[in-house]
């Protein structure tokens, strides 16, 4: 990613190298009847942050998998299902571990995560995702190998029509749905 102040400061140091910022983007088909698929999910797993586009224009030629549009219904139902593919991975841990501990065979290594897991799948049992969880950083860090979804940051971005961007309704969409901005992708192409 270009960038004038890197290149200002290149000028400034003269580093033998100058390494900019690289941003790949990963389109994950999908639509909200699949955002449970497993491959969906291992796809999104292995990403550093999560962008969920949802719809939220009237257009024939444009159908939603659902027949009516609904973008704060089709943001709990991805949201959902981000949670419930963290549980599946939580709970079969936490078993493990959960046996190690009671044996009392655990390492500190293990009661160190048994215990950042605990706290994470109180937060996912809650329908909360993992990241409201109150974590120390060497808690984060045992838990970064399982790739929580509901602990990568997210953009939701809510697909509108061109006259409706800056719309009452537009804006109320956006107070319910969090980390969310609008944008009218007919115009941006």
């Amino acid at each position: 990613m270009p960038d004038a102040r890197v290149d200002w400061l290149s000028e400034i140091y003269q580093p033998k190298k100058t390494i900019l910022a690289d941003i790949e983007f990963v389109d994950i088909p999908g639509s909200i009847n699949d955002s449970a698929d497993p491959k969906v999910i291992a796809a999104a797993r292995e990403v550093e942050a999560l962008v969920f586009v949802v719809k939220s224009f009237d257009n024939d030629e444009v159908l939603h998998p659902l027949d009516t549009i609904d973008p704060i219904r089709d943001y709990e139902q991805i949201k959902v299902d981000l949670i419930l593919a963290d549980m599946m991975i939580g709970e079969k841990r936490l078993e493990k571990l959960q046996k190690s501990v009671d044996k009392n065979i655990a390492s500190p290594e293990e009661k160190l995560e048994f215990e950042a897991l605990k706290k994470v799948m109180e937060q996912l049992e809650n329908e909360k995702p993992a990241s409201d969880a109150t974590l120390t950083p060497q808690e984060e860090k045992a838990l970064r190998s399982f790739q929580m979804l509901t602990l990568k940051p997210y953009l939701c971005l809510v697909n509108v029509s061109d006259v409706s961007i800056h719309s009452e309704e537009t804006n109320k969409c956006l107070s319910k749905t969090p980390n969310s901005m609008a944008i009218c992708a007919n115009i941006e192409t």
